[in-house]
């Protein structure tokens, strides 16, 4: 069956942020300004790429994330500018010294979003510090780009405007919002009104239309639409949370009224499932009523009973969802409101019978500084391998200004950057579309103030330009960074068109050494990430389906579940523009995904109708299904483990004739048969 036509080809045009625009082009034009009214233009540009790599570190949530990741990478890349220097023209010494740093730099990457870009720019900076000659003593570039780094730290660490948005507490009511979607896709609306979808949110905040319509009279969006908007959701949530991460709920009120917040949709995200598979129909007033508390999250102001909870003809979906309607109501109205911080009024005081969003038992508080692993164990072993090729070839091969090869391997290699094959490719793209403007702005007019006015209009199309693609992104650094850096080596347009040489030898290396070469590159990571959680999966189904439930447990645990299968989706949205002998599996990757995600709702929509009322089936069936799931995972890590899948039917025989977990059951069954049939080719 064809897929919709939903996803809009071409990206949304966007108001330009024109408060990160200002801020760019100011903190990489200024220290540059400085240094050329002191006849010391080479200590700007070092102050300037300072600032400049700051600019680029701030994506962390909320004002202590984005310090901290500002701060800890401007660190690292000190490191790098220290160690860089002092192998600089040392031959061999260099080559092995670069190749230990991409060692250490690689190992930090697989640590989580900041620890990789702190190890990012202990790379780039031993780079550039090996590669081209620092003025002054070896703390004195080090020190020049920290200085750089602080100018950004004190703009970002200045109070906030009275009229400016609070993210965290926006993030929080669009996961209300778009947990109303979801809802939505579970309506039935008249035949004369079926052309009318729901914005399913995306990363543009766009509207999904479908446009191949269901043929009986359920919402359009119940076919297609309910897996994109379940996606949305996640995707809410998550942010939400990340931007929540980085505050200490002891010292923040707000914070604190806010994880609340965020912990009441739980019971909304986990009825939608039972809805939409096992209630049939759903009265529009329930995401209606979800609307309405997302916009009072947003505005700060008391909570109401909603309509759904007097207005709603009691059906099966709608006894359902106003249950889990009213306990989300009750957490949200015994929270009292929450003024905007730009309240004259201030944050209001939490109510005494307001419950804590304390961490679980066991649970370590996030710190921005941690996170998911983004890159394999072996990703260090690769980096150094192909920056450490990319240094003896530079020694081997006469090539002005040589550090560019071993500059492009770190950025083309970067193991949460998205494909390797296809960025390599826009990165030559975009290096060619920048040394063009290089050529144009080293070559218009002699070197000096003329250099400052056009910085600052090359960084900030920066903001402008990054979002839209790599490519872009590519080609606004690329004409910066050779200004920056022509102001140390002093070659200007003559090294231009080795540039380009040297970017085309820096991504042929990473394919061949990077990949065609390296051991093990050509399988899939897919089904050991599938299994993973799928033992997430059994471990949800025996918290939540057994009796004396711990729901915080089964809620963590359904959270955790869903996030990393829209990783592992998000992954499999890469591998196809990646190299040939990556696209095996892909196809049946995606669907062991969407059996995975089933799998979950069934377990979902089973825990719903426990906390409804419904009997708990037996100890021994949940554990049976639970070791089912298990050995499923034991397979797609070991495919020769498929022939103990072979007495399935013994197991199920076992199995008392439950109809709450039959449904579950037969999605078992069909994972279990897509396993085995593909077990040996992913």
């Amino acid at each position: 069956m064809k897929a919709p036509q939903g996803t809009p080809n071409k990206p949304s045009r966007r108001t330009p942020p024109w408060a990160s625009v200002l801020r760019t082009a100011a903190v990489t034009a200024l220290p540059l300004a400085i240094g050329t009214a002191s006849g010391a233009p080479a200590y700007g540009a070092l102050v300037s790429m300072g600032a400049l790599n700051a600019v680029t570190s701030d994506r962390g949530p909320g004002r202590p994330g984005r310090l901290v990741g500002i701060a800890l990478p401007q660190l690292a890349g000190a490191a790098g500018l220290v160690v860089g220097p002092l192998v600089h023209g040392r031959g061999p010494v260099t080559v092995v010294a670069v190749a230990l740093v991409g060692l250490v730099s690689g190992a930090l990457s697989a640590r989580g979003p900041v620890a990789s870009a702190c190890g990012l720019l202990l790379l780039l900076d031993t780079v550039v510090g090996a590669g081209l000659p620092m003025p002054g003593s070896w703390w004195l570039a080090p020190s020049l780009a920290l200085l750089g780094a602080l100018l950004v730290l004190a703009l970002v660490a200045l109070p906030r405007s009275r009229h400016a948005r609070p993210t965290a507490q926006a993030a929080v009511a669009d996961a209300y919002r778009a947990a109303a979607v979801l809802l939505e896709t579970c309506v039935r609306r008249p035949v004369g009104d079926r052309h009318r979808t729901p914005s399913v949110p995306g990363p543009a905040d766009e509207p999904v239309r479908h446009r191949h319509q269901p043929p009986s009279g359920l919402h359009p969006a119940n076919q297609y639409g309910y897996e994109a908007a379940r996606r949305a959701l996640t995707a809410a949530l998550d942010v939400a949370h990340d931007r929540l991460r980085s505050h200490r709920p002891r010292r923040d009120p707000e914070a604190r009224l806010l994880r609340t917040r965020i912990d009441a949709l739980a019971p909304l995200a986990d009825v939608a499932p039972l809805v939409h598979q096992h209630c049939g129909q759903l009265s529009p007033a329930v995401p209606v009523s979800v609307r309405e508390l997302a916009g009072v999250i947003a505005r700060g102001d008391a909570v109401r009973q909603p309509r759904a909870l007097v207005d709603v003809s009691l059906g099966p979906a709608d006894r359902a969802a106003t249950r889990a309607l009213r306990v989300t109501t009750d957490v949200l109205r015994s929270t009292g409101t929450a003024p905007l911080p730009s309240s004259p009024s201030g944050p209001a005081p939490r109510s005494a019978s307001a419950p804590r969003s304390a961490s679980a038992p066991g649970e370590r508080r996030a710190r921005p500084w941690r996170g998911r692993r983004t890159a394999s164990p072996g990703y260090g072993l690769r980096l150094a391998l192909c920056v450490g090729v990319a240094e003896a070839l530079v020694h081997w091969v006469p090539l002005p200004r040589s550090y560019w090869v071993p500059l492009t391997v770190t950025f083309v290699l970067k193991p949460d950057a998205g494909p390797v094959f296809f960025r390599a490719l826009l990165r030559v793209l975009g290096t060619a579309a920048g040394l063009v403007v290089a050529a144009a702005a080293l070559a218009g007019s002699s070197r000096g103030w003329w250099d400052i006015p056009v910085v600052a209009l090359l960084a900030g199309l920066l903001p402008v330009l990054a979002p839209r693609g790599y490519a872009h992104q590519t080609a606004a650094m690329t004409p910066l960074i050779l200004m920056l850096s022509d102001l140390l080596a002093h070659q200007g347009t003559a090294a231009l068109l080795p540039r380009l040489l040297d970017t085309a030898i820096g991504c042929l290396i990473v394919l061949v050494v990077g990949h065609l070469l390296w051991p093990g590159r050509r399988k899939s990571r897919v089904p050991a990430r599938l299994a993973d959680a799928l033992d997430d999966a059994a471990r949800y189904l025996t918290a939540g389906c057994t009796p004396g439930l711990d729901e915080r447990r089964s809620s963590q645990l359904r959270r955790h579940l869903y996030r990393d299968l829209a990783a592992i989706r998000a992954q499999l949205e890469k591998t196809p523009v990646e190299l040939p002998p990556l696209r095996a599996g892909v196809e049946r990757g995606a669907t062991g995904v969407a059996l995975v995600e089933s799998v979950a709702d069934e377990i979902s929509a089973a825990r719903v109708r426990i906390a409804h009322g419904a009997e708990a089936p037996g100890t021994q069936d949940v554990a049976l299904l639970a070791d089912r799931i298990r050995r499923i995972a034991d397979v797609l890590r070991t495919p020769a483990l498929d022939g103990d899948l072979d007495d399935a039917g013994v197991l199920y025989e076992g199995m008392a004739s439950d109809e709450l977990l039959q449904p579950l059951r037969r999605k078992i069954a069909t994972l279990e048969a897509e396993v085995r049939a593909g077990a040996h080719t992913w």
